[in-house]
């Protein structure tokens, strides 16, 4: 719920966006210019919401029915507490006419709140919405009779095999057994000159016997010859059991005959097949040609010959054959799933390629013949696997006329998700979506509708797991796409997009996408060969009112500081072309009947409470746009009805919102401020007392109403406001004034109404109309703006309500109604009776209704700056705050009380510890965001990587969505920009003596036996203990050995590599160094983060491995005899484990004794003797 609170304030901006708007373009309207405000209407969308009274999870059932017949399966889904179902109704070619759910109807079908508990059954009643579609489709127009030349016959059929026993287009004779063609005789195998040869020259006057009829003579009746067709190859051509001329081949053929050129067969791609579609079922209706203009060139039924305008042979072309493929698939559909057919002559529907289902095969009379397609499918509905539901089925239907005589064509098939495709060889493109969230990650469940602007044809696809969506198969057109549902928690897109389809040079299909605004197209561009498109959550509609941004920057490398920069520009303008301040009087009407509490059903705000926490612990964290309650207590607000009965009902007593940067509460007759310490007695109100918010029709209206007036107030100096509420009765709660002057005492008047009794809606606009009446100002434009959420509660009502609000619309008062969870007879009878033209709107639920206020306001003025913003920035808990002394601030500081910080430009943010996150953040409260066209908020802070922390690559610099950007309008979520952090660990070095002959000493503990790098207490360069950080966790955690790499080398290059067991058995002759070199993976880098760190990372281009840096100390405290200070100057990678070797004499008496003796007085004398031969060669010279 608090999620829901938080999107508020979205809405607010949203709602007072439209309105304002309105008012705008009626003045632009007196002064010459054009505006427009758009009705929203929720018509199209089918909503079911979990608002269950014990806030838990509830499994819903849906069920699908057309009367008392199931068309789809049931849909079971687990909704957790406030989430919602975007889109119920999932019979895209039916019309939702009744909605129960247990049983009980429904009065808004458009938006379901399911308030009992454990679960619901949703029984959704549909009836067939009803349209006309057209679909591809090939015809292929035979001569039979062509012409003679020189002897010589030329027909279609002396094309494909040459032999006589084949089929024919046009009869060999006039009947084979049963009844003469003209129907006067009854014959009984005739000779066959006696029958002549019917509609074929005698060359190609062919008998192909089958079943003891001629397949190419009438059968004088309904008789039908079967097995003619074998199906459908691979490649998509018809095959048939029998040779033939080429019935249904794509292609021309001509001949010349004494000079002029003649078709034998002729392929003809403009024609379209019209079909009324109601619901799932298609009946033909007429053919279309395209080449004509779209004219119809034939009927369904008899009577069929379309292609008489393409006649070689007189005025009715009598030999043609037609083909059209139509695609499935099943998906949930439990319904009909039928072809039928009746007419004449052959006739074929194959399932699939290779089933033929109906064979309607020769020359005959009108047969019928249909297909249960379950059965054919070997498919039983409702039992379908997900494979199944998802397979892609098609049928292929081929008709010939071959008789020249009477012709019959009347089709009609039932199919689920239906689409006839065209068979011939165009070059079709595919379009590929994918649905993103605001990070790029893929959303399932969102479903696009694709709409064919020439045919209307349908295609709906759901994205898959990875949110990819394909449109196949899309032939040369211009396409429509619209967003039909999104994913849980995302708002539906409000746009549209075209699609074209063209073919380039080369004969390919291409598909470009382009989004429509304000009447343009601008051409999407890909990524990834796809088009991404962006669900965003509720702060949709702020991105339209606010600039945002915050960067991270690199300050300095070495010391792992990072300027963090945040800027916003309000970008309200108005759609006005008139640039001059906006001035308008608007009168509120509010509906404060009793079913604007949290439970309305029950006149209670009992059971909506949601605890915020101790006033003292979260005054620092609450939002200053919102309503909120001082205590979760009620208070009987009573209610005499006219019919002199009295009813109770029971409101939330202390409403509480923030004036003059304080925060204040209703105590029910008068406004308080809250006190900073705990006081006693009965009743008091104190810094303990419990804060809650309320997710009731009252608070939303209260919050949104409130941000109305702000916004109005802070974007046109002049305009006035005044309020007026309605129950039973009417309440001048203000007369016109000042919105500017008033701001605060207009919030306080909405803030502190309670909700109770009936409906009368023109109690409050007859106050509205006196005051308007009564102040009226020359060349201003006057508004008033209803808010209700249900009908009028009596008939008098409704007809005294219609008659003020044609005064008022007739004495040039533009009226706005604002309706709140209305059925659609309530929404109607608003638009139709009560609102000016094009400004009736309708919300579903809360958010809605502050998204219609944020409209309405936006457009109302110029230049708006955003007052009272709110900026927090929570600080990724790797970083710490620098303080205005250009030390880093500590967290014990913080949460001994918060602590100022100067950014660039002035900006004074206060710094605080979030207890939530568990890391410090910072606040600039009460802040005025320019216009875009007058400047900025800007301001830049610094922040420090922690000690402890050892650093890593692509690190953020706060928290998401904590760091944001309130307003009255709603929550813009900060961007989290990512940085390097320079991995800071140290290693030390030792040097130790051994005895010569000894080998060199290794302990597993330290090392080596040296103190070079402790693997138990990992510290940086200052010697504090570093911990990585785990992302999952949001701990900070040690670091142990897998997270290293480490080794030991014999050179300072750190190019020869040894071990530690190699190590401890080398025997120095003298002073020998070893060198460690530890490092630790700090993970990849992004582009992003190596941006804004100016190309500094961890590692480097082959590696993200960041080492140890020498700290130039010495770890043996007893025997220092080297001073490293070197290594930490020159940032040495590396600790050196350094090894001296002492010599000693051996012991007296022994026989070593004499050889050291010997050896010193020999290299005595050979020193003597250089030393003589050196200045002798010295004196000789001279």
């Amino acid at each position: 719920m608090l999620k829901r609170m938080r999107r508020i304030g979205l809405f607010v901006l949203a709602i007072a966006v439209v309105i304002s708007s309105a008012i705008i373009a009626s003045a632009n309207e007196r002064s010459g210019t054009n505006g427009s405000a758009t009705t929203q209407s929720t018509a199209s969308s089918y909503v079911i919401e979990n608002k269950s009274s014990d806030k838990k999870d509830i499994t819903v059932t849906i069920q699908h029915y057309n009367g008392s017949k199931k068309i789809y399966s049931d849909d079971v889904k687990t909704l957790s507490y406030g989430s919602k179902i975007n889109d119920y109704a999932k019979a895209i070619n039916w019309n939702v006419s009744s909605v129960t759910v247990d049983g009980n109807a429904v009065s808004n079908k458009n938006y379901i709140e399911l308030t009992g508990t454990g679960s619901a059954t949703v029984v959704v009643n549909y009836t067939a919405k009803e349209t006309d579609v057209l679909g591809d489709t090939s015809f292929y127009d035979y001569t039979v009779r062509a012409g003679e030349s020189n002897g010589k016959y030329y027909s279609f059929n002396m094309l494909g095999d040459n032999t006589n026993q084949k089929l024919t287009s046009g009869t060999s004779r006039n009947s084979w057994r049963d009844v003469y063609w003209n129907g006067w005789q009854n014959i009984e195998y005739q000779n066959r000159s006696d029958l002549g040869t019917g509609n074929n020259y005698e060359t190609y006057s062919y008998e192909l016997m089958k079943d003891n009829y001629d397949a190419n003579a009438y059968t004088g009746s309904s008789k039908v010859i079967k097995g003619l067709l074998n199906g459908i190859d691979s490649d998509g051509n018809v095959k048939f059991n029998y040779a033939e001329p080429g019935f249904f081949v794509k292609s021309n053929e001509t001949v010349t005959i004494n000079g002029k050129e003649t078709y034998l067969r002729r392929y003809i791609d403009s024609m379209n097949l019209k079909f009324h579609k109601t619901g799932d079922t298609y009946k033909l209706t007429s053919v279309i040609d395209t080449a004509q203009n779209n004219k119809e060139v034939a009927a369904s039924g008899s009577n069929f010959f379309p292609l008489s305008d393409y006649s070689t042979e007189g005025s009715t072309n009598y030999f043609f054959g037609m083909r059209y493929d139509v695609e499935f698939t099943i998906g949930d559909y439990v319904g009909d799933l039928t072809y039928k057919f009746t007419g004449d002559d052959d006739m074929w529907v194959v399932l699939d390629n290779t089933n033929v289902v109906i064979d309607l095969g020769g020359i005959h009379d009108a047969a019928t013949d249909s297909v249960d397609l379950w059965g054919k499918l070997g498919l039983t509905p409702g039992s379908l696997t997900e494979d199944q539901k998802n397979q892609t089925h098609k049928l292929t239907i081929l008709y010939m006329e071959r008789g020249a005589g009477q012709s019959n064509c009347q089709m009609e098939f039932t199919l689920p998700n239906a689409k006839v495709v065209d068979v011939t060889e165009k070059p079709k493109a595919d379009l590929s979506l994918q649905k993103v969230d605001e990070s790029g990650n893929g959303l399932s469940n969102a479903v696009f509708k694709l709409e064919n602007d020439e045919t209307k044809e349908v295609t709906r696809v759901k994205s898959a797991s990875d949110g990819n969506i394909t449109f196949s198969g899309l032939k040369e057109s211009t396409y429509t796409l619209t967003e039909v549902s999104a994913p849980d928690g995302y708002v539906v897109s409000d746009d549209t997009w075209k699609v074209r389809i063209t073919v380039d040079s080369n004969n390919n299909a291409v598909a470009k996408l382009y989004l429509v605004k304000d009447g343009q197209e601008q051409e999407v561009t890909q990524t990834g060969g796809k088009y991404k498109i962006e669900n965003k959550k509720i702060q949709e509609v702020i991105e339209n009112s606010l600039q945002y941004d915050k960067t991270a920057k690199v300050k300095n490398w070495d010391d792992r500081t990072y300027d963090i920069n945040i800027t916003a520009k309000s970008l309200s303008t108005s759609s006005s072309v008139v640039q001059k301040e906006a001035v308008a009087d608007i009168m509120m009407v509010l509906d404060i009947s009793g079913s604007m509490l949290y439970d309305g059903d029950k006149s209670t705000d009992n059971g909506g409470f949601k605890s915020v926490g101790k006033y003292c612990d979260v005054k620092n964290n609450l939002d200053v746009n919102k309503v909120y309650y001082y205590s979760n207590t009620l208070t009987d607000v009573s209610y005499k009805h006219t019919n002199g009965n009295s009813y109770t009902y029971k409101n939330a007593k202390y409403p509480m919102i923030y004036i003059n940067d304080t925060w204040k509460y209703y105590n029910g007759s008068s406004w308080k401020n809250i006190p900073d310490k705990v006081s006693s007695g009965w009743n008091q109100r104190d810094s303990d007392t419990i804060i809650y918010t309320l997710d009731s029709g009252l608070t939303g209206l209260k919050e949104a109403s409130s941000a109305f007036i702000l916004a109005t107030a802070e974007s046109s100096e002049n305009s006035r406001i005044g309020v007026a509420t309605f129950n039973a009765y009417g309440n001048n709660l203000s007369n016109l004034v000042n919105a500017r002057d008033n701001k605060n005492s207009l919030k306080q008047t909405i803030a502190s109404i309670y909700a109770a009794g009936g409906t009368s809606p023109q109690k409050g606009l007859s106050i509205a109309q006196t005051n308007l009446a009564n102040s009226k100002r020359t060349d201003v434009p006057q508004y008033v703006i209803l808010f209700t959420d249900g009908a009028p509660s009596e008939d008098t009502d409704k007809n005294d309500s219609k008659e003020i609000a044609r005064q008022l619309r007739e004495s040039g008062i533009t009226v706005y109604t604002v309706g709140l969870k209305l059925n659609d007879e309530t929404s109607n009878w608003l638009s139709e009776n009560i609102a000016s033209t094009n400004c009736a709107f309708t919300a579903a639920n809360v958010d809605e209704l502050k998204v219609i206020f944020a409209k309405i306001q936006q457009t109302i003025s110029q230049n708006i700056d955003i007052k009272n913003a709110n900026i927090v920035d929570v600080i990724d808990p790797r970083f710490q705050l620098v303080g205005n002394d250009g030390n880093v601030i500590t967290d014990d500081e913080l949460k001994q009380g918060e602590i100022e910080i100067t950014g660039t430009n002035g900006k004074v943010g206060m710094a605080y510890y979030d207890e939530v996150n568990n890391t410090q953040a910072i606040r600039w409260t009460d802040q005025t965001i320019p216009n875009v066209n007058t400047g900025e908020w800007n301001t830049t802070i610094t922040v420090k990587a922690r000690d402890k922390y050892i650093g890593g690559n692509n690190v953020p610099t706060n928290v998401s969505p904590d760091s944001k950007i309130t307003t009255g309008f709603g929550e813009a979520v900060l961007p989290q920009p990512k940085v390097n952090v320079k991995v800071d660990i140290a290693t030390t070095n030792d040097d130790i003596w051994i005895n010569s002959g000894e080998t060199v000493p290794v302990d597993d503990t330290n090392i080596g036996n040296s103190k070079v790098f402790d693997i138990e207490n990992i510290v940086n360069s200052k010697g504090n203990i570093v911990y990585k950080y785990n992302e999952s966790t949001k701990e900070f955690e040690k670091i142990t050995k897998g997270d290293l790499t480490i080794q030991w080398y014999t050179d300072d290059q750190c190019t020869s590599e040894t071990t530690k067991d190699k190590i401890s058995k080398v025997k120095p002759d003298g002073r020998t160094d070893f060198f460690l070199k530890v490092g630790y993976d700090g993970g990849s880098a992004t582009d992003e983060s190596n941006t804004n760190t100016n190309g500094n990372k961890v590692g480097n281009s082959e590696s993200n491995i960041g080492y140890a840096i020498n700290d130039g100390k010495n770890g043996n405290d007893k025997e220092c005899v080297t001073d490293f200070e070197n290594c930490k100057k020159n940032k040495s990678e590396y600790g050196i484990y350094r090894i001296h070797v002492k010599y000693t004499l051996p012991e007296t008496g022994g026989t070593g004794i004499y050889w050291y003796m010997t050896g010193g007085m020999l290299l005595m004398m050979v020193a003597a003797v250089a030393i003589y031969r050196k200045r002798y060669y010295e004196y000789m010279n001279k």
